[in-house]
C-alpha cells in the first residue's frame, strides 16, 4: 500500500514551500475547518496529499485542531531570537 507524502521521500520535490505552523501572522488566516480540510483533501500540485483515507473523520478533527495549537506568540518569538543570538556570540 502506497503511503501519503511517499513521493517526498523519493526526492521529488513540488511546488509551493509548507505552512509555518508557528507563524502566528500565518496562522491567524487559518480557521480550524481550513486545517480540517487540507488534512482531509490535500493541496494539489504540493507535496500535501489527502489524509481522507488514511485518517477517520474524528482523527483529521483531532488533527486540525493539534496544529492548530503549534502557533508561537510574538513574546515566544522574541525570547527565542534573544537566546540564539546569545548562542551566536558564544560559538
Amino acid at each position: 500500500m502506497e503511503q501519503p507524502g511517499r513521493e517526498m521521500a523519493n526526492g521529488c520535490h513540488l511546488g509551493a514551500s509548507p505552512t509555518n505552523f508557528r507563524d502566528a501572522n500565518r496562522m491567524d488566516q487559518l480557521s480550524i475547518f481550513a486545517l480540517y480540510n487540507t488534512v482531509t483533501l490535500g493541496v494539489e500540485g504540493t507535496g500535501m496529499v489527502s489524509y481522507a483515507k488514511t485518517l477517520t473523520d474524528a482523527e483529521r478533527w483531532n488533527l486540525a485542531f493539534y496544529i492548530s495549537t503549534l502557533v508561537d506568540s510574538p513574546k515566544q518569538v522574541n525570547a527565542g531570537k534573544m537566546v540564539w543570538n546569545r548562542v551566536k556570540q558564544i560559538f
